[in-house]
């Protein structure tokens, strides 16, 4: 019996099973099992249940169709090992589960994880994609919560630019949970602080003993812009860059906390609580509260504003310039604190004073005639006075003498730090007003010493002063020139300040030295 070729070129039309038999087209199919036609002229296998879909047993029993099934790949295991898996999200509608089955590529039985579920709250039409490492699913019946479901793979709170090795918190694992990014309100509630660090760190008192807060420290400087009453604000920055709505800093429930500013610099620190050990346990709960949060954002505003104008960003890696450091707060509250001690200067006789902390030495009680300006930088022999009187060895009073205008001389200083927490190798930065040049900066003096911040490392530290002679010129004559010293840190934040001292300056015919001006070819 003769028969008729007929040549199938495509099956592109997919599966028509609505119209009349007589009316298929050429390239629609009526009925295809375990076949996609999703390539043209070609029909390609996408497995069953008994090869490719091993150990599903009746889990396929509970899927709705038209949804519930969603391919994707990771590089990780169901097992947390860093090898790629691929995976098939199943919507188990009768449990209101979404199931993991996986399969990896480079080997094993595929198997359904008994690791990983991820609940769904309730009936859902789920849609899935896969974004920023994370599955996500979305309910098209609009009555559930959008969830996720991911690898994460945080090492959080360097405390050196070790990373991995030298980090306090490392979190490598699977998570679930609701999509939303919730707020630092949300998640930790009124315990996000405003702290005044002028006088010291909070303590365990204050921060508790690892329980979720957030504290915003602060310092101020003279000298800045910070005027008037001030609220805070954070988000919290989730994993893909992605931002939080802003939470306020607050002093009780419902009460913004505020700082109080006039004429300020203002210098900022964060503290997160971690409890009493030096680590955090690995895989242990993010502490604030979500584990795919990976930094923060701070915002201020002038209290009455509607308004948040940003402020800084925290990252929970690398922290800043120094990274982070675990802190201690039954021990180290006055860590980095300068507390000064009497400074009391080997010279003045029967006039002899006592300073604290950092000062200009004084070599006389009387006004406008005290300062200590030599000629020489040696603590043996100071020189001659910039007077009218020699003095050897600064073993004169000096009580009527002036200081002589635009003479180079050596201002002497001392400092005194008796805290020896927290700045150990420390270097700082002196700086001088009232002189021709002012102010200037200066680490080290007219010997090359360096201005170290914990004082007394010749001998014993935190128990003697350091003495410092600063070259400089004198400014023009004038009574009651005033003159001051500041002690800097890294940050050129100021920690001690010996306060204005005066002096009368007189004429010494010296001409005031031309500026000096740089010419830019």
């Amino acid at each position: 019996m003769p028969k008729q070729e007929f040549k199938i070129v495509g099956f592109h039309g997919g599966i028509n099973d609505n119209s009349d038999p007589k009316d298929i087209q050429e390239h629609e199919l009526v009925i295809a099992d375990g076949v996609s036609a999703h390539k043209v002229g070609k029909l390609v296998g996408i497995g069953n249940d008994d090869n490719a879909l091993t150990n599903l047993n009746d889990k396929v029993a509970n899927i709705e169709p038209g949804f519930g099934l969603y391919y994707f790949s990771t590089d990780f295991k169901d097992d947390d090992t860093n090898v790629p898996e691929d995976w098939l999200a199943i919507y188990d509608k009768a449990n209101n589960l979404i199931k993991f089955y996986y399969s990896s590529k480079g080997g094993g039985t595929p198997n359904i994880s008994t690791n990983n579920t991820l609940a769904t709250g309730g009936a859902i039409k789920p849609n899935f994609y896969y974004a920023e490492d994370m599955l996500r699913v979305s309910d098209s019946s609009f009555s559930q919560l959008s969830k996720y479901f991911g690898y994460v793979e945080s090492i959080l709170y360097w405390t050196s630019n070790s990373g991995k090795a030298g980090a306090v918190h490392e979190i490598n694992k699977w998570i679930t949970g609701e999509q939303k990014l919730r707020t630092l309100e949300t998640l930790l509630g009124d315990n996000i602080k405003l702290a005044n660090l002028s006088s010291a760190s909070p303590n365990t008192g204050t921060i508790g003993n690892g329980t979720k807060k957030l504290f915003l420290g602060y310092w101020t400087n003279k000298g800045g812009e910070w005027n008037g009453n001030y609220e805070f604000g954070v988000t919290a920055i989730y994993m893909g860059n992605q931002e939080s709505n802003i939470s306020t800093v607050n002093a009780s429930p419902g009460v913004a906390d505020v700082g109080q500013f006039y004429n300020n610099q203002v210098v900022f620190q964060v503290f997160i609580p971690m409890g009493t050990a030096a680590t955090i346990a690995d895989d242990a709960a993010h502490k604030l509260g979500d584990d795919r949060i990976i930094g923060l954002n701070w915002y201020f505003r002038q209290q009455g504003d509607n308004d948040w104008s940003y402020l800084m960003n925290t990252d929970l890696t690398e922290g800043g310039k120094h990274y982070w450091k675990v802190y201690n707060a039954n021990t180290e509250t006055t860590y980095g604190h300068w507390i000064g001690a009497e400074v009391t200067p080997s010279a003045g006789g029967s006039t002899q004073e006592v300073y604290e902390g950092i000062d200009i030495v004084k070599l006389s009680t009387t006004n406008n005639t005290h300062i200590a300006f030599t000629d020489n930088a040696s603590d043996t022999d100071p020189g001659t006075w910039k007077g009218t009187v020699s003095s050897p060895n600064g073993n004169v009073d000096h009580t009527t003498q002036a200081g002589k205008s635009y003479h180079n001389v050596h201002l002497r200083v001392k400092l005194s730090n008796t805290n020896i927490n927290g700045f150990d190798n420390r270097k700082g930065f002196l700086r001088v007003w009232g002189g021709a040049v002012s102010p200037i900066y200066v680490n080290t003096d007219s010997d090359g010493d360096e201005i170290k911040l914990l004082t007394g490392q010749g001998g014993t530290p935190g128990t003697t002063y350091d003495v410092f002679y600063i070259p400089m010129a004198l400014p023009s004559l004038g009574t009651d020139r005033e003159f001051k010293v500041e002690v800097l840190d890294e940050n050129f934040s100021v920690i001690a300040d010996s306060g204005i001292k005066t002096m009368t300056i007189e004429e010494s015919n010296k001409v005031e030295p031309d500026d000096y001006e740089q010419e830019v070819e």
